[in-house]
């Protein structure tokens, strides 16, 4: 029962990384500390300006900003090299108003050797860099801190259903940025990243860390990265951590007036630490659209008190039809409600190699749903074997509490199931069986562990192929800071 990669979940991989592989042929610009506005940002010393607003007002398709250390603390409403934008009703410090093209985007980057010691301080003030909907921009190498619901942000289009790509944000990276304490009040949707009306998005390396609202760690309306909104994004290598969501994608588009669903993300190598769910998949409201096909893979989730990976979009106009949930390790940590995956709208589920441990439930689906493939996974035997199947709480649910009982399961005995023995090449572990230290979140592989070579394929499960992988921040990027204590908090 073994299923691939070679399917449509791979199929926009290429489109979306096709203008990131050509190299900007434009001018590069300078800002510096020790620069003055009255310049006109052409190199790094007698000509470099002093804001970041300034140069990006210079930017034209293909040009890239070399921004040099230093903390820059700025507002769009005073500057005078560009009109004020905003998020909602709050103000941004820096706005893009340019776009660059697929093969010359805008670059706006810590200069080569600055990367992390540029350090963008909103004050708890302000939205950090706000890309107000532009097309192919790229930002890199940044230090965003103390924002006011957002780091980086782009609005697109408001609503959802079938997309106008004329009002979407398109082609944009976000890579290598460190995004530190995101805070908004109840009821706004914060987020380190937000990429709202986007196609064709690369968020890749960037650690998010300590996402509030009213000023504490908070059980909902906070997230490491959201979308409302989103078409082929690519979300890899992120560390997000201090949030109660890690990746949330909600309100999304269709391709066409009978609601066929488009390909959203591949989400993969991410490392997630969330205070309640993992990866979250929903709708705006009642009578919203469903999501469309995600690819979830290889991923590390832990620390929630929720579910590592969630879909709830039972209240949506329709079902749900592609999920791929493959090699993600999923941790509960021994949570007495905590959930590994929970799927209550997708009719096409399909599970394949991951690593579920230390929750009450392994797997919990709803009856619209419809799990039509899994197998090749690692249960932990620790906790039993807690498969729940047609709902949570209802009285119809079905239980399954070990693992040969759900190897024997037929599809005729729940309204979930769409496929006879799932699991048959599952198997069971203690979770200290498969990692060289579990209580020091070392996921790595012992010699021995049961997850090695398990696949049909003679691969691993789990996330970790080689064993020197890095989930979560690639090796050669922007690295995570080792502490946090030189950065002033600014408290609203």
């Amino acid at each position: 029962m073994a299923f691939h990669t070679n399917t449509i979940f791979s199929m926009s991989l290429g489109v979306v990384l096709l203008f990131i592989t050509n190299i900007a042929q434009g001018a590069e610009y300078w800002v510096t500390k020790q620069g003055n506005d009255t310049n006109g940002c052409t190199n790094n010393s007698a000509d470099a300006c002093l804001t970041i607003q300034k140069g990006i007002s210079i930017l034209i398709s293909g040009d890239t900003l070399n921004i040099e250390q230093g903390t820059y603390v700025e507002n769009s409403s005073t500057t005078p090299f560009g009109a004020a934008c905003y998020w909602f009703e709050d103000i941004a410090s820096i706005c893009l108003s340019q776009n660059g093209t697929s093969v010359n985007p805008i670059t706006v980057r810590a200069a080569p050797g600055h990367e992390g010691k540029v350090i963008i301080d909103n004050e708890l003030k302000r939205i950090g860099i706000h890309m107000r909907g532009r097309d192919y921009i790229v930002i890199s190498g940044l230090r965003i801190i103390n924002n006011l619901i957002a780091g980086i942000a782009t609005w697109g289009q408001p609503k959802n259903r079938i997309a106008d790509e004329s009002l979407l944000s398109i082609g944009v990276t976000v890579e290598n940025n460190y995004i530190y304490n995101t805070n908004g009040k109840y009821g706004k949707n914060i987020a380190g990243i937000h990429m709202w009306g986007s196609k064709d998005w690369v968020v890749r390396n960037n650690f998010i860390d300590y996402v509030t609202r009213d000023g504490a760690l908070a059980p909902t309306h906070t997230s490491g990265i959201q979308a409302y909104g989103t078409i082929n994004a690519l979300v890899e290598h992120n560390f997000v951590t201090r949030a109660s969501g890690g990746i949330l994608w909600k309100d999304h588009f269709v391709a066409d007036a009978v609601g066929t669903p488009i390909f959203e993300s591949e989400i993969r190598y991410n490392q997630i630490n969330a205070a309640v769910d993992g990866i979250i998949i929903t709708a705006m409201g009642s009578g919203t659209d469903e999501a469309g096909y995600n690819y979830i893979h290889h991923n590390t989730i832990y620390g929630y008190s929720g579910a590592g990976i969630i879909a709830k979009l039972n209240h949506a106009l329709d079902l749900s039809k592609g999920l791929r949930i493959e090699h993600n390790l999923i941790d509960g940590n021994g949570g007495t409600k905590t959930i590994g995956i929970s799927n209550d709208a997708y009719i096409d589920h399909k599970m394949s190699g991951n690593i579920i441990i230390r929750n009450q439930h392994h797997v919990v689906t709803w009856p619209m749903a419809k799990l039509v493939a899994s197998n090749d996974n690692i249960f932990d035997i620790d906790k039993g074997f807690p498969i729940l199947l047609d709902g949570r709480y209802d009285s119809t649910k079905k239980v399954y509490s070990t693992l040969n009982n759900w190897k024997a399961a037929l599809s005729s005995q729940a309204l979930s199931l769409s496929v006879n023995n799932p699991d048959s090449n599952s198997i069971t572990s203690a979770p200290t069986s498969l990692f060289i230290d579990i209580t020091k979140r070392d996921y790595r592989y012992t010699d021995t562990s049961p997850a090695k070579g398990s696949m049909p394929d003679g691969s691993n499960a789990g996330p970790y192929q080689y064993g020197n992988e890095i989930i979560g921040l690639l090796p050669d990027g922007f690295k995570r800071p080792s502490k946090v204590t030189n950065l002033m908090i600014i408290k609203p």
